[in-house]
């Protein structure tokens, strides 16, 4: 059950609408007033047009820029509103708000962001500076608070899930939920990658060394780290890990040979010294996992904390938390519309 929308891309589309600085003279598309002025100018919004449109690889629709500029009007209007109402933002709210976005890009990566690897990815893929992307961030928190303070007791109601509905859930969905093949081992690991021959080969003689003495029956948390013989460098050390079937990157990071021998090992086999892109390894098979379809009450592989009904009851509550509070923003922007003073100006919405 994943988010299908992909709320990092919409959010720089937000930024850009706001990236732009105008100067000199310039067409107006829209002025609006709920407490001050504002008017948004045409050099700002064929900006993020032309940016949808590179993003789409087609012409947006006269509708859709319409939607565009409805979308970038109810924004100041809320930020307007909050402001109004005496609304507040905490730096330590915006600063959670941007570990989230940094989460949510990571999850849908299968990757970890430094934060200066997050923010050049931010100001390149926004097309916007640091800055302009922590205002707007302080504006979408500054949005949340306002609807929380109007809508907070109805977005505080509780929106379980049946039984009947999780079950449902299940019934439709059930062959998403599965858990793939898995081997869980311990190994010890001896990094060569980047050295050269000779030290490739002193490593390798290590290894068989350890491997002789596993052999003989000494125990793999004798080597929790790995020297050579008479060196206080560490070459390696022992480690435990669960992999799937199904890893990519792994498998290229690893190499392919050295992945599917790992998974042609047996529950409780000792392999022999096995080389990867990375180095060596001499590995011992904990538990092999088969492929399967997890049943409902069955717990999500490999974390194991959490039982398929569980993730449904989770997911589906979500939802409906979700659809609550797009109904409360939907009344709260009409009410704040009936109140503002809205011009938009047509004619400037194509050049």
């Amino acid at each position: 059950m994943r988010l299908k929308t992909n709320m990092f891309v919409l959010l720089f589309i937000i930024i850009l609408l706001q990236a732009v600085q105008v100067q000199g003279i310039d067409k107006p598309v829209a002025r609006i007033k709920l407490i001050k002025t504002e008017v948004i100018y045409q050099t700002t919004f064929k900006t993020i047009v032309e940016s949808m449109e590179t993003r789409m690889k087609r012409e947006l629709t006269s509708d859709e820029r319409k939607v565009i500029l409805d979308k970038l009007i109810e924004e100041k209007l809320l930020v307007q509103a909050a402001k109004e109402e005496n609304v507040n933002v905490t730096q330590s709210a915006v600063d959670a708000k941007v570990k989230q976005i940094k989460q949510l890009l990571e999850l849908q990566e299968g990757r970890k962001y430094t934060d200066k690897e997050f923010q050049e990815r931010v100001t390149r893929e926004g097309d916007t500076t640091w800055e302009e992307f922590l205002q707007q961030i302080k504006n979408s928190v500054l949005q949340e608070g306002y609807i929380q303070a109007k809508k907070g007791a109805e977005l505080s109601d509780s929106r379980k899930p049946t039984d009947e509905e999780v079950v449902a859930y299940y019934e439709e969905n059930r062959t998403i939920f599965v858990a793939p093949e898995m081997i869980k081992f311990k190994q010890i690991f001896i990094v060569t990658k980047g050295l050269p021959k000779d030290k490739k080969n002193a490593y390798y003689k290590r290894a068989e060394e350890i491997y002789s003495s596993i052999i003989e029956g000494k125990s793999f948390d004798d080597y929790s780290e790995v020297y050579i013989k008479g060196s206080t460098s560490k070459i390696g050390s022992m480690v435990i890990e669960t992999w799937q079937r199904d890893d990519e990157s792994r498998k290229v990071t690893y190499g392919k040979d050295f992945f599917n021998t790992l998974f042609k090992l047996k529950d409780g086999e000792l392999s022999n010294i096995i080389e990867s892109n990375l180095g060596y390894h001499i590995v011992q098979v904990l538990k092999k996992y088969p492929f399967s379809i997890l049943g409902i009450d069955d717990k999500i592989p490999p974390q194991y904390t959490m039982t398929v009904r569980d993730k449904i009851m989770t997911a589906l509550k979500q939802k409906k938390d979700l659809e609550a509070y797009q109904n409360a923003y939907k009344e709260l922007i009409e009410d704040i519309k009936a109140k503002a003073e809205i011009k938009i100006y047509e004619e400037n919405l194509t050049w």
